[in-house]
């Protein structure tokens, strides 16, 4: 299974207007086998939230999925998801 390790760093929300009070949602899921299901995606770690201008790493592998979602903290629309 093919490994590899990945930071990202949040600089910034654009266009700036799009958002009055930006903030990042971070989740990571993992891909099991469910019997009889087939391969279901399951969070197992807490959503992390990091600050602008920091970064955060995670290891990538096959069967892994990192959710990105900027969101507005004086709405609950979120409209850009990476």
């Amino acid at each position: 299974m093919p490994q590899g390790f990945l930071r990202v760093k949040l600089m910034v929300v654009e266009p700036a207007g799009m958002f009055r009070d930006p903030f990042c949602a971070v989740n990571v899921k993992e891909t099991i086998e469910i019997s009889g299901h087939g391969p279901q995606l399951v969070q197992k770690k807490r959503t992390i939230f990091p600050g602008w201008n920091a970064c955060f790493d995670a290891h990538t592998y096959d069967g892994r999925v990192i959710n990105i979602v900027v969101m507005d903290r004086s709405s609950s629309h979120t409209p850009a998801k990476q």
